[in-house]
Order: structure tokens, then sequence, then C-alpha cells
């Protein structure tokens, strides 16, 4: 991800046999100077009714980013019957991250 001018982000989910597939809409995450990459070390989960799961974030910053990052979920969407909607946290919510200048 540049860390200068306009960046989206999506999240989505796949659906199964209870919920059906939903897509959040594009967050525009806009930075200034440096830059970061964001990469999801298991971008797929499978989460059981009733279940949690775990994807884990790298942040990696170059070029002389040196900022707080904040982080924030929701899942929209439709639900199939009378279940809810699966719910969604973050945990930091937050995390400042560095780099060097290249």
């Amino acid at each position: 991800m540049s860390g200068i001018g306009d960046n989206h982000i999506v999240a989505w989910y796949e659906g199964d046999s209870t919920y059906q597939s939903s897509a959040s809409n594009p967050v525009a995450v806009n930075g200034s100077a440096g830059e970061f990459s964001m990469v999801a070390q298991n971008a797929n989960i499978t989460v059981a009714s009733g279940g949690t799961g775990t994807v884990i974030l790298n942040l990696d910053a170059t070029s002389g980013f040196n900022q707080k990052v904040d982080f924030s979920c929701s899942v929209t969407g439709p639900t199939l019957g009378n279940q809810l909607l699966p719910v969604c946290s973050l945990n930091p919510a937050s995390a400042t991250i560095s780099g060097q200048q290249r």
C-alpha cells in the first residue's frame, strides 16, 4: 500500500450455509508521507457456527513511514432466516509502525 494518495480497502466474507456472502464498502485510506504494507498471514479462514477465527496482519513500514495505523471492521449484509450477522473485533485496534528512509 502506498502511503501517498488514496488507497482503498475492502473486507469480504465468502458466505456459508447460514450467512450470505458480504463485502464492505470500499474505505479510502489517504496518506501523505512514507509507505507501509499490510499482508494477512492467513487471508482465508473457515469458522464453524458459534466458533471464532483469527487472521494475523503483518505491517511493514518503509520510506520513513512512522505513524499510528488504526484498524476497524464491520459485517454488513442480509441474513438467512432469523440468524444474526457475525461480529468482528480487532486486537489491538491500532499499531504504530516505523521504517527506514530508502
